[in-house]
């Protein structure tokens, strides 16, 4: 099957990660890093699908080949196609070809959808992509986070599920957006009919706002700063890949004080300056750097100051990112707050949106 063929490379890599020295990988991490800041040169010509596969290449240690990575993206792409011109859609405005589209991705990643084959003499059903409760913020296995995860197995979260649909919608050269809420990436599209909406592939729905803060945890400043529920453009959907390629540094050098990830998190703060996950992690990575000064026994007048300056950097970031209206959501919570648009999805689910075939 031409899908199983494509995957085959991708899976190799994602089962053999091969071991590195310190050196070799911060030499990835960085090259990875620059190839990231080249591709925020132009910001009209921003590829979001180069961006995720340099972050994933660089945990990989170099090893995933794009070609192979891009044409499981382009297989996606493709039975979108199909399934966006064999199908009518219930829709009038003059945006009805890019609609058809939205809905084809959708359709393709939440149902399951049968193929022709390529000889036309068979047809064979692609699978949805499903939630994944497993592991749904990586702790226990970073490549958790990853689209080549999520494309091998068809199980992914809350950051490679949106990634995909952003990277299959990139194919076709039409717009979408990715958006924060705590915890948690979804996507906003736009339609001449209907105007902004919720594409929510965890559950398969298209979500009001209410949903998003029924947990309590958004609050108006929030929204009003920009951390939440708004539309990223192309710079700041890529300051994510950013500290995405911080955090799989830091699982793969188990250095959770390195220079490296304060570097990653000021460059997405360059681009995006409200990005708390970025502010949160900087300051992490500063408290990290001050407990190991202070875990000394005896410590010289320098380290001293130096630990202060530490501390108050870090405290100042925290006191901004709660000034900013963010508030810790409780991973308990937020797994509640996801399975709610299952269990109450007439309460929550945006009606209004009639992207269905016919």
């Amino acid at each position: 099957m031409k899908s199983l063929s494509i995957f085959v490379f991708i899976l190799v890599i994602y089962l053999n990660l091969s071991a590195q020295t310190d050196e070799s990988v911060k030499k990835n991490y960085q090259n990875a890093f620059n190839e990231l800041i080249s591709l925020q040169k132009n910001p009209d010509t921003i590829s979001f699908t180069k961006a995720v596969y340099i972050t994933e290449n660089a945990y990989y240690n170099g090893q995933l080949e794009f070609g192979s990575f891009i044409n499981g993206i382009r297989l996606l792409a493709h039975y979108s196609n199909i399934y966006s011109t064999k199908y009518r859609l219930s829709y009038k405005a003059n945006d009805k070809s890019k609609i058809a589209l939205y809905g084809a991705i959708f359709k393709i990643m939440t149902d399951t959808i049968p193929i022709m084959a390529d000889s036309l003499s068979e047809i064979f059903f692609h699978i949805p992509y499903t939630y994944d409760f497993n592991d749904i913020w990586g702790d226990i296995n970073w490549e958790d986070m990853f689209v080549t995860k999520l494309l091998v197995t068809h199980k992914g979260n809350c950051h490679s599920l949106p990634f995909l649909y952003k990277m299959i919608a990139e194919q076709f050269g039409i717009n979408t957006y990715l958006a924060l809420a705590p915890n948690h990436i979804y996507i906003k599209t736009y339609s001449e009919d209907f105007g902004w909406y919720n594409t929510e592939l965890t559950s398969g729905t298209f979500p009001l706002d209410s949903w998003l803060v029924a947990s309590g945890y958004i609050h108006l400043t929030a929204i009003q700063n920009g951390v939440y529920m708004k539309a990223l453009d192309n710079r700041q959907s890529l300051a994510i890949c950013f500290t995405d390629l911080a955090e799989g540094f830091k699982r793969k050098t188990k250095k959770a004080e390195d220079d490296f990830i304060i570097d990653c998190c000021d460059t997405a703060l360059f681009y995006y300056p409200h990005y708390v996950n970025a502010m949160i992690l900087k300051a992490e990575t500063l408290k990290a750097k001050y407990e190991i000064l202070t875990s000394k026994e005896s410590k010289t007048d320098f380290e001293q100051t130096q630990a202060k300056e530490l501390y108050n950097r870090m405290e100042q970031i925290y006191n901004e990112v709660y000034q900013l209206g963010y508030r810790s959501m409780p991973k308990e919570m937020y797994v509640k707050w996801v399975q709610s648009l299952q269990l109450e999805s007439e309460k929550y689910i945006n009606k209004s949106i009639n992207i269905n075939s016919k």
